[in-house]
């Protein structure tokens, strides 16, 4: 398991009162919620899932990075657009 560490972080309140209620609805905590909306804005979860395709097909480290950088400029192309 990766370490954890508190952050104190000043939100609107309109953005405190949607994550909680979406930890309320899955039923989970909020920092949960917070967790999964930032590594999904980050493009983490796009990056493991790229090395566990990657580990697969025993694609050399290099050949690896080149894919890995491909994929994080996608992602925030496509952030860019939403």
């Amino acid at each position: 398991m990766a370490t954890k560490r508190k952050v104190t972080l000043t939100l609107p309140e309109e953005v405190v009162r949607a994550y909680r209620l979406a930890a309320a609805r899955k039923g989970v905590p909020d920092n949960a919620v917070v967790e999964a909306a930032l590594r999904n804005y980050l493009g983490i979860g796009a990056l493991a899932e790229l090395q566990e395709k990657l580990s697969a097909l025993s694609v050399s480290g290099q050949d690896a990075e080149a894919l890995a950088v491909q994929e994080v400029k996608a992602v925030r192309r496509r952030r860019k657009t939403a």
